[in-house]
């Protein structure tokens, strides 16, 4: 099966991002957009593990469910 990208990336953030990438983080590239996606490793175990959201701080939930997205997407990178 072959997946179309409906909007390229930008690839001085892809690369700038691949630059920092550290131990501890997972980029993502949402095919549909574009985006580059960088989560924690908390971030996305936190999504795997179905963790309650009420004690991670605000952008962290919305990085969590970033993460169960991606987790849940079936065409994702």
């Amino acid at each position: 099966m072959m997946w179309l990208v409906q909007k390229p990336a930008d690839l001085e953030k892809l690369v700038g991002e691949i630059e920092i990438d550290l131990d501890d983080t997972f980029t993502h590239i949402d095919v549909s957009t574009g985006e580059v996606i960088t989560l924690t490793r908390e971030e996305v175990r936190a999504a795997e593990d179905k963790l309650p959201l009420g004690h991670f701080h605000k952008c962290q939930k919305e990085n969590i469910e970033r993460a169960i997205c991606i987790l849940e997407d079936e065409h994702g990178l």
